[in-house]
């Protein structure tokens, strides 16, 4: 074994002998690591194919949630946009859509601390973790806050709305409501 390349060849043959042979060799990896590459790449596409198919099917799913919203019809949009936050956790529309839907119901329930409630302030701090800068997550969250009584989180939030733009009056809004309630 010592300086011996033929034992730890894998090969049943010397190919240093037989240059015919190392031609061959070259050629089935060659051949071999093609083969390989067109495998990657049908996996590719294929999970591209899935992937888009998944996005369009989300996409139609939330366009149904918001006709449902249109027609009244609160529990189909509901089940609509949690499908798509199942679909796609990071869909900020369906996300913004079923916490209003929720912020609605727990209305309509008269019922400020309820369980709606809870996953409604859940789904808008995901919206604002999100995309920082998300004015309506912000200011449906502040609302949220200041009709439970949590008027420092409101406030905060109405300064982060002013903060990200002065010039819009929403912020000064949010700012003066939180005052009312105080």
């Amino acid at each position: 074994m010592a300086g011996s390349s033929e034992a730890l060849s894998l090969m049943p043959y010397n190919s240093s002998k037989n240059p015919r042979s190392r031609w061959l060799d070259l050629n089935v990896c060659t051949a071999l690591v093609i083969f390989l590459g067109v495998l990657f790449f049908l996996g590719l596409a294929c999970n591209t194919e899935n992937t888009k198919r998944k996005e369009l099917e989300a996409k139609g799913r939330y366009h149904r949630g918001v006709l449902a919203l249109d027609e009244g019809k609160v529990g189909v949009a509901e089940r609509e946009f949690r499908v798509v936050l199942e679909m796609d956790p990071t869909h900020g529309g369906a996300r913004n859509k079923l916490a209003s839907v929720l912020i609605e119901k727990s209305h309509q329930q008269s019922d400020r601390r309820s369980v709606l409630v809870g996953e409604a302030i859940s789904l808008l701090k995901k919206s604002i973790e999100l995309d920082q800068g998300s004015t309506w997550a912000r200011k449906e969250l502040a609302r949220l806050y200041r009709h439970n009584g949590y008027l420092k989180e409101a406030l905060q939030l109405c300064e982060e709305l002013v903060a990200l733009n002065s010039k819009d009056v929403q912020g000064y809004i949010c700012l003066a409501q939180v005052a009312e309630e105080d």
